[in-house]
Formats: C-alpha cells, sequence, structure tokens
C-alpha cells in the first residue's frame, strides 16, 4: 500500500511504443512529439519522461520514451479526439489495475492481522509513514495511549483499546524486541483509511516540517473550510 493514499500520476506510465501502437502514428513521429513536447515544457530527464532502449524483432536497440500519467495526457492532448479517447481509456485501465492491486494489498493485511497481529513498524512501511519520528510525536500528544510518568509504563486510551495493544508496556524503549504497537484487524483496517494516514502525515508537517510544508498545509486548511 504504497502509500496508502496512491499518487497515479508516479504509478502508471505509457511508452512512446504503446502510444504509437494505440494511436496507429509511426514511432518516429512519437518520438518527435515528445521531444518537442519536453523542449516546450522544458521537462528535466527525470520529472516524467524518461528515455530508455527497446530491443526490436532484428535485435537492434532503439530508443523510446517512458512518460508518466501527466506527460501521456499532455503529449496527446494535441492528437485527435479519437486517439485521445484510446490512450485515456488505455491509461483508465492501468489506473484500475494499480487500485484493484492495492486493494488486494489492503485485504492480505487485515487477513495477516487476523492471524497475528501487525506491529507499529509493519504498519508504518506499508503505509509509507516515519516509524520512530511518528510515534514520538504521538507520544508527546497522548491522544492515542500515555505513559505514566513514575513507572514509564504504556497503557490504550480507552477510545482505542479496541484496535491496537501494548507490547512489553513496562519496557523503557519503543523498539521491535522493546515496547510496541500490535494492531488487530479492526485497528488495522481503521489505521489505514486515508484520512487518518493523512492526518499523520500533517502531524509530521506539523512538528517537523519545512516552512513551505507547513504554509501549504495551511493553505489547504483555509481551502476546506
Amino acid at each position: 500500500m504504497n502509500n496508502n493514499i496512491i499518487n497515479l500520476n508516479q504509478v502508471v506510465s505509457m511508452t512512446s511504443l504503446e502510444i504509437a501502437d494505440l494511436t496507429g502514428k509511426r514511432h518516429d513521429h512519437v518520438i518527435r512529439d515528445v521531444r518537442k513536447m519536453v523542449q516546450d515544457l522544458d521537462t528535466a530527464p527525470k520529472n516524467g519522461v524518461s528515455e530508455e532502449n527497446y530491443v526490436d524483432p532484428t535485435g537492434r536497440q532503439l530508443p523510446m520514451y517512458r512518460l508518466d500519467r501527466k506527460h501521456a495526457f499532455i503529449l496527446v492532448s494535441g492528437y485527435s479526439v479519437h486517439l485521445r479517447a484510446k490512450c485515456y481509456d488505455h491509461i483508465q485501465a492501468l489506473e484500475q489495475q494499480v487500485l484493484q492491486l492495492e486493494d488486494q494489498k489492503k485485504r492480505a493485511a487485515v487477513q495477516s492481522a487476523n492471524r497475528r497481529g501487525v506491529t507499529w513498524g509493519d504498519y508504518c512501511k506499508t503505509v509509507g509513514l516515519p516509524t520512530q519520528k511518528l510515534m514520538h510525536i504521538l507520544k508527546k500528544e497522548r491522544k492515542l495511549f500515555w505513559v505514566n510518568p513514575i513507572s514509564g509504563e504504556w497503557s490504550v486510551k480507552p477510545a482505542f483499546s479496541n484496535y491496537f495493544t501494548v507490547i512489553n508496556p513496562s519496557n523503557q524503549r519503543f523498539s521491535p524486541k522493546g515496547i510496541n504497537i500490535r494492531f488487530n484487524a479492526k485497528g488495522l483496517e481503521y489505521f489505514c483509511q486515508p484520512e487518518n494516514v493523512h492526518k499523520f502525515r500533517e502531524k509530521l508537517v506539523i512538528h517537523g516540517g519545512t516552512d513551505i510544508e507547513k504554509q501549504r498545509l495551511l493553505q489547504k486548511v483555509a481551502q476546506s473550510r
């Protein structure tokens, strides 16, 4: 779940060969169009458009381009409506495949949680969050759990007692072998919801983001009101 919030623009791509095949255009003409687009947009080589090689039926290595979702749409915007529709349908099909795969991963993760539980590190790795940094923030907030100031023992807040448990609560260090959190299936499903992952990302920005990231967050909050 890579990133439970999936950036389809990074995951979905098309090659100039695929575009030529879908549109019926000559591949060298598609390459020409890609190069003109890159020149007009002043796009850096790694920012959505990359040059690769492929082997043709005669064994020759020839150039082709790989375009991310955004640049594929920009390229075909200059083609006829019929050809644009073909490329759009192809990209839509790719997006559905990606989303279906992510759903399968989510279901597998929930099934795994039913069997053994999922630790905090497993969860953070699945959704792409920094394990220790986020835990440090949550520990200070005391909204999910709190730490006894005398004994140092961790306990789950009552509102979340049906979502996860604390492993080795009296240990003095948060680590895979020390204090840890284990989600059950209900907790994993809840905390993997995009809006909850997004809340964790916001906390990371608030407590350690750059000035630009904080400014963007403030703008998003203002726009949502």
